[in-house]
């Protein structure tokens, strides 16, 4: 049976602690600025990010001086912060989840200055793919409830597998998520990988990819 955990990025940051959002915005910003190869068009932007730092730094210091306002200001200023981390941390997921490897994965959340929240040993994997016995269809069984965030909007499911790594073949799309795949070679290694589409029309990204060798 081939399954894989799925690499979660985190902010760690309370929406209240202002120098911990700060700090996180920073290790964010140097890590696009140092790893440009990889947050190619990075979102929010480097500039956006930056600004929003200064902001609420400056309101920081303003508080600790006590001036009338300045905290509900501050706080104002430091949930937009919270919100462009928010972006960020899933601007970095989107391309975690596309990585080839659990391990690639954890790379690309710490070079985006994030932490990575592991799923505990007993969670189900986000997809699973097994095979009853040689000559079978491969069945492909997603965990529905993490791919959508436990949303009980109308949703389905896309499903690729690929033979190189490069190169996807698309399958029918379905109501829930389980999907059936046949007409593989034998003593093959595909690559296969699932995403959802709620009803509100947003497809979230391809999960990483699931190896499995067929028999």
């Amino acid at each position: 049976m081939g399954a894989i955990k799925r690499a979660r990025a985190i902010l760690d940051v309370l929406r209240t602690d202002a120098p911990a959002a700060i700090a996180r915005g920073k290790g964010m910003v140097n890590g696009y600025q140092s790893n440009s190869a990889i947050f190619v068009t990075p979102v929010p932007t480097i500039a956006a990010l930056n600004a929003q730092i200064v902001v609420v730094g400056n309101l920081q210091a303003i508080v600790a001086t006590r001036v009338y306002g300045a905290a509900a200001t501050r706080n104002f200023e430091l949930g937009v912060l919270m919100g462009l981390l928010n972006n960020g941390r899933g601007y970095v997921q989107g391309l975690a989840d596309n990585a080839q490897s659990y391990d690639q994965a954890v790379s690309i959340i710490k070079a985006g200055g994030l932490f990575v929240a592991e799923l505990p040993s007993h969670a189900k994997a986000l997809l699973t793919v097994r095979q009853s016995v040689s000559g079978a269809p491969v069945v492909l069984d997603a965990n529905v409830g993490m791919l959508t965030n436990k949303s009980k909007k109308g949703r389905f499911f896309g499903w690729q597998y690929t033979a190189d790594g490069k190169t996807f073949v698309s399958l029918p799309t379905t109501s829930k998520g389980v999907a059936t795949v046949t007409g593989l070679t034998a003593l093959t290694t595909y690559g296969f990988r699932v995403n959802v589409t709620l009803s509100d029309g947003i497809t979230q990204p391809w999960s990483q990819i699931v190896d499995f060798l067929v028999h």
